[in-house]
């Protein structure tokens, strides 16, 4: 998303915490980045949108951080807003705050999304982020010739594929629940597939091309897929 919350925060800085140096040496708890503006950062701008939300004077990111801990829902509830997630229902409620880590407890009950369309929204004409970069393939490198072949899609370019497979799903009567596989490498075709799937509410599963053919077959006989898209190599 173009607003997700940046890693940039406005006391925090950016710490190795492995051996990363030729030499060995060790970076942990080393500053090698921190923002030249905080003020600019998603970070900051979410820590005023909670001041101005709850009535608040949090300073810093730290402050944020602690506030958050004690303050699930509301904290939960913002991120959902200030993210703009796309929902045809909205929950009553991010989380209980006072529900235990465990057993897990229920996050944003009631509510009704499409993830598909939630990830595909930048690829509408009207996105500012249309013709971005949002899917970069590499193959392994070619052992005769050396190369690492490279596929990009924009964001326009994944939401026309996607587009163009669920129409093709729904003409061949796939709906919601249906159960759609894939026997293929973890390659653009498959992520298409997989959205448009998602996208009309319909279940997807896969096996990877490395399969053995009897693991293929003991999960396709478990779902009884009712399209299976498979690669050709």
């Amino acid at each position: 998303m173009s607003n997700d919350l940046e890693t940039a925060t406005t006391t925090t800085t950016t710490t190795a915490a492995v051996d990363a140096t030729e030499d060995g040496s060790s970076l942990q708890g080393k500053l090698i980045w921190s923002p030249t503006d905080i003020s600019s950062t998603s970070m900051d701008r979410f820590r005023q949108t909670v001041n101005q939300r709850f009535c608040l004077n949090l300073t810093d990111y730290h402050q944020l951080w602690e506030w958050s801990c004690s303050n699930l829902n509301s904290f939960w509830t913002t991120v959902w807003d200030v993210t703009g997630v796309i929902s045809s229902q909205r929950a009553k409620r991010a989380i209980d705050d006072n529900a235990p880590i465990y057993p897990p407890p229920l996050w944003f009950k009631g509510a009704k999304l499409n993830f598909a369309e939630n990830l595909l929204r930048h690829g509408l004409p009207s996105s500012g982020l249309a013709s971005k970069t949002a899917v970069i393939q590499s193959t392994e490198v070619d052992p005769c010739t050396g190369q690492l072949e490279e596929s990009k899609l924009s964001y326009g370019e994944l939401y026309s594929l996607v587009a163009k497979a669920a129409k093709a799903l729904r003409m061949k009567g796939v709906g919601v629940n249906d159960c759609i596989a894939s026997y293929s490498a973890n390659n653009i075709e498959n992520l298409v597939t997989f959205l448009a799937a998602s996208s009309i509410g319909a279940v997807w599963t896969s096996a990877a091309a490395d399969f053995g053919a009897e693991g293929v077959l003991e999960r396709l006989r478990s779902v009884r897929p009712k399209v299976l898209f498979k690669v050709s190599n």
